[in-house]
């Protein structure tokens, strides 16, 4: 199985950071091969893998996809997903807010899979729906799981301090 991950890995950014994770992750996987397509994040600086010397990262970029991959995973906001290999999964931080746009429906709509960040999104996401021009009814069909990012509370406590 052929995976290609599209995300900002070469970003100093927050999305960035988990781009980075997953495809830290991918390669631990087992697949008969991973790639990487860098991607931009708004005007966030590049420069990332080389200052840091992510050579496992740099080794597996490629500048585009010259076939169909078996598992295509894309990290971004929904309305940029796009299903581009045989199987789709979306990975966003999804919002921490009580609505998403019509165009982010749309966009989870077009993977087999999404992940967000948290439960909360993941309630957000299942509840949109959205009532478009014709009359019907649009609304997120693809299955949506929590990928959680964030804190190890095990590793990371609260300590009180001494004046």
């Amino acid at each position: 199985m052929n995976v290609v991950f599209v995300g900002p890995i070469d970003t100093y950014s927050g999305y960035g950071a988990r781009s980075r994770s997953i495809a830290k992750s991918l390669l631990t996987m087992g697949y008969d091969s991973v790639k990487f397509i860098p991607t931009r994040w708004g005007n966030t600086p590049l420069g990332f893998l080389m200052d840091e010397n992510e050579v496992e990262l740099i080794n597996n970029i490629i500048p585009s996809m010259d076939t169909k991959p078996d598992i295509f995973i894309q990290c971004t906001i929904p309305n940029e997903f796009q299903a581009a290999g045989k199987y789709n999964i979306g990975i966003t931080a999804g919002t921490e807010t009580t609505g998403i746009l019509d165009t982010w429906v749309d966009g989870c709509n077009r993977m087999d899979l999404v992940l967000v960040s948290s439960n909360h999104s993941k309630v957000v996401f299942e509840s949109a729906k959205y009532t478009k021009e014709n009359g019907t009814t649009s609304r997120i069909e693809t299955p949506i799981s929590v990928l959680f990012e964030g804190l190890d509370i095990n590793k990371y406590y609260k300590i009180e301090w001494i004046d």
